[in-house]
């Protein structure tokens, strides 16, 4: 979710603090965190490709104690939590890099240029409040559209393919 969301304000600050209103931006912020909650989280495609082991701190050798301490200050954690780390994200480039970007699952390797192209709108957006903020859903549709011939074709890998046939036993038994 956008962390002005959470506040209920601006958390990049322009003199008087106006009355919050949802904008688009807010609602594209939230679908970039849904992708990096994903790429964070998970392992792959599939029901049993969550990071599980890492986030368990009884399993020595697999716990990760950044991962788990960005999910909860990013995601899981307390309105205050999640406001307040939000708010630390937008005024530090490096912040975003090292608490996120570090943290995605080797699988979702290919995605990161795309979700720091993203994040960087955003931080544009909220800033100058001008062109990138009214203009957001454009500059989003550009950048994903000219990443999506980046990214590599998962169709036909082993895990996708396990997965899909899983799916498609568990339909056939359902019907």
């Amino acid at each position: 979710m956008s962390g002005e969301v959470i506040a209920r304000t601006s958390l990049v600050f322009h003199g008087a603090e106006p009355r919050f209103v949802h904008q688009a931006i807010h609602d594209l912020e939230s679908f970039l965190w849904v992708l990096v909650r994903i790429c964070m989280s998970r392992k792959g495609p599939g029901i049993s490709m969550g990071r599980e082991k890492e986030l368990d701190i009884n399993k020595l050798g697999f716990y990760n104690p950044d991962l788990s301490r960005a999910l909860v200050s990013y995601f899981d954690g307390t309105e205050d939590v999640l406001k307040e780390s939000k708010a630390k994200l937008l005024r530090s480039t490096e912040r975003f890099e090292n608490d996120i970007v570090k943290n995605f699952h080797p699988y979702f390797e290919p995605f990161k240029p795309l979700v720091r192209q993203w994040w960087n709108i955003i931080i544009l957006g909220y800033t100058y409040r001008a062109h990138e903020f009214y203009n957001i859903h454009h500059h989003i549709l550009r950048i994903i559209n000219d990443a999506l011939p980046t990214l590599p074709d998962q169709s036909r890998a082993e895990a996708t393919q396990k997965e899909l046939t899983r799916r498609e036993k568990r339909r056939a038994r359902l019907l």
